[in-house]
């Protein structure tokens, strides 16, 4: 008798497991896994979109500090330059201030002050270029000072 309640027993476990079938949509560990395949994803996009708004900052921080040491290296005249020339000017200087801001108050940059440090950098270029061309002129103007002398001091001795 003992023997015929397990049988039984065995019986109705398989019958009840028999027709059920297992869905590994509501698993916990298959939302779990999404999930992750999800913020992967969305890890990714936003490290691409990070990448290509830095690459874009760099791409016009670059042409901003090319385009500002041109005029500043430029040998025209204030009085030569124009409406034109003031006008890409003071296009320019608002391109660089506005870069400058922005990388300011860029949230994704690890430290504070990136713009400025940018800035500091084209303006300290800046002036060692203006420094080099002042040495430059004051060179010669006192090469040109003792040929003068010198040349004052020939018809001196001339007369």
């Amino acid at each position: 008798m003992s023997e015929r309640p397990q049988e039984a027993f065995k019986q109705r476990e398989v019958q009840a497991t028999r027709g059920v079938k297992l869905s590994n949509d509501s698993s916990k560990v298959a939302k779990r896994a999404r999930d992750k395949r999800e913020e992967e994803k969305t890890f990714e996009q936003r490290a691409e979109q990070l990448i290509n708004e830095q690459n874009s900052q760099l791409d016009a921080g670059l042409q901003i500090a090319k385009e500002f040491l041109d005029a500043v290296r430029s040998k025209v005249l204030p009085s030569n330059r124009g409406t034109l020339g003031d006008g890409h000017e003071k296009m320019l200087r608002d391109r660089f201030v506005a870069l400058v801001t922005a990388l300011n108050n860029d949230p994704n940059e690890r430290f504070d002050g990136t713009g400025s440090s940018f800035a500091l950098k084209v303006i300290m270029r800046v002036a060692l270029l203006q420094r080099d061309r002042i040495n430059e002129l004051e060179y010669r103007l006192q090469e040109l000072e003792k040929k003068v002398s010198r040349l004052g001091a020939e018809k001196a001795s001339d007369v």
